[in-house]
């Protein structure tokens, strides 16, 4: 498991900020993956700190993935930003921060196989 610093500044020393990261084992055909729960201040003045803490969290779990040879990693936790907030814009691949890019799907906007919403998909047959 590893946790990366995200006090970032010293607005973020009275709040339990954190980004754990852990190593999943999932079956096949998915394989080992990485879990990440990402957890950064919440105040709503605070969206610098949160930039600061995302890109903190987008490198550590690059770095990991790339060292381990990890082909999926799954991100979760409670952002607390809007989805036009610069650290949700950059997870989602709409901007990069810090001189880095990344681009994690949005599972709320994904389609749900079978869903009466989602549309059928045409089957590719090999």
């Amino acid at each position: 498991m590893w946790e990366p610093d995200l006090n970032v500044t010293p607005r973020t020393d009275d709040f339990a900020c954190g980004t754990l990261i852990a190593e999943v084992l999932a079956p096949e055909p998915i394989g080992t993956l990485l879990f990440v729960n990402h957890l950064p201040n919440w105040q709503l003045t605070f969206e610098h700190e949160r930039e600061l803490q995302t890109v903190i969290a987008a490198r550590t779990i690059e770095q990991i993935a790339e060292g381990r040879g990890f082909r999926h990693v799954v991100l979760s936790g409670d952002l607390d930003a809007t989805p036009d907030a610069a650290s949700v814009r950059f997870l989602r691949g709409r901007q990069s921060l810090g001189g880095i890019s990344v681009c994690y799907r949005d599972a709320w906007g994904a389609p749900i196989p079978g869903s009466p919403d989602t549309p059928s998909l045409p089957r590719i047959r090999s």
